[in-house]
């Protein structure tokens, strides 16, 4: 089931209180409950950005405003998270195996065509420091002074500059195994990106990629909590 949250006014009741009729009341509280829907918006992204690191701008896509919807007597607006992906990481999800997902793409078919075998090769990137990037890791530090030490002279590739810090680095950690930096050089600054490589293939045995899932990160609880005072201000 989608997490949201639902704006739900009783045109009647609304109608009693400040002694109109629904009809009279029906296009203003409309606009309300928009703006309602706004405010929830609002804060379930920004909590998104505070809290989320990988999938952040994906999981903050799938938060839609859903059109008005008068039944019954009732003027509902819908704030959801569309998509499984999404609502995954919202609500949890239990461990799974990447395998069969890796080589259903078009890559892994591309090798097939190529070299008759189905195989792709994942990156996993590290930083030299805790970082916000999707997905990145730090290495330890004695690892990176390991490395500065044993950077060999650079070679140019396609206006990158590619390095292997494995030649002359007593490697240990098979984790570490063909570190390789991708530097790219601007006018003002240079960028370096550092990776290992995995190979999955159709000889994988099965359970060697497995993902380890995800914790419920409960923010549409979050943005309910924080937007519960908010919107009541609204129909004050």
């Amino acid at each position: 089931m989608a997490a949201g949250y639902t704006i739900k006014i009783d045109l009647s009741e609304l109608a009693h209180a400040v002694n109109q009729t629904p009809y009279e009341l029906m296009s203003d509280t409309i606009a309300s409950v928009q703006r309602a829907q706004q405010v929830v918006r609002s804060i379930w992204t920004h909590k998104a950005q505070a809290k989320l690191r990988t999938f952040r701008a994906q999981y903050i896509q799938a938060i839609k405003i859903m059109p008005i919807n008068i039944q019954s007597g009732y003027i509902n607006g819908d704030v959801i998270l569309q998509g499984r992906a999404a609502n995954n990481i919202e609500q949890g999800a239990g461990p799974w195996d990447l395998r069969a997902k890796l080589l259903s793409g078009k890559r892994a078919s591309a090798n097939l065509a190529r070299y008759g075998t189905r195989f792709v090769r994942v990156p996993f990137r590290f930083t030299q420091k805790k970082s916000t990037a999707a997905g990145a890791q730090a290495l330890p530090p004695a690892l990176m002074k390991q490395i500065k030490a044993g950077v060999p002279k650079t070679m140019r590739m396609k206006g990158d500059v590619r390095r292997n810090p494995v030649t002359g680095v007593p490697w240990k950690v098979p984790q570490y195994k063909n570190l390789t930096d991708y530097e790219h050089v601007y006018p003002r600054r240079k960028e370096t990106k550092r990776f290992t490589f995995r190979t999955v293939s159709e000889n994988t045995p099965i359970g060697k990629w497995m993902h380890p899932g995800w914790k419920a990160q409960d923010l549409a609880k979050e943005t309910e909590k924080d937007a519960q005072p908010l919107i009541e201000k609204l129909f004050e």
